[in-house]
């Protein structure tokens, strides 16, 4: 039993890189997923809030859950947006919003960091 390791177990490993002092966190998807349609947000100093739903045929909206960030993490998680729409378009056609079109019409000539999705390393202090 004590060499079991369960999916669970394993989805808590966190590892630090020894040479850059950044820590590497492998974040699996949940059991469960909610379909959205739509979503709503909100801000605060501190905070951003979206929250998801699903808007029915009967024009009533289904909440769904709500997820709380940093405005940093939200600007992190708005680029990584970006960049999987823009990999959806390369593998199955553009979208047809005419929004988002001139939005990717633009966007198509920024160059997205490779470690965008990565922690980025507290600096250190260097002495002489």
């Amino acid at each position: 039993m004590a060499e079991e390791n369960t999916e669970q177990e394993a989805r808590t490993q966190v590892r630090e890189e020894p040479t850059s002092g950044m820590v590497t966190l492998h974040v699996p998807f949940p059991d469960t997923f909610v379909y959205s349609n739509i979503a709503a947000f909100s801000m605060s100093l501190f905070d951003l809030r979206i929250g998801f739903g699903e808007a029915m045929p009967d024009r009533t909206v289904k909440p769904r859950v709500g997820v709380v960030m940093s405005p940093e993490q939200a600007a992190i998680l708005a680029l990584l947006l970006i960049g999987q729409v823009a990999q959806y378009e390369k593998n199955f056609g553009p979208l047809r919003d005419p929004r988002w079109r001139e939005f990717a019409d633009q966007a198509s000539q920024m160059t997205l960091p490779d470690n965008l999705g990565q922690p980025h390393a507290e600096p250190t202090a260097q002495g002489g």
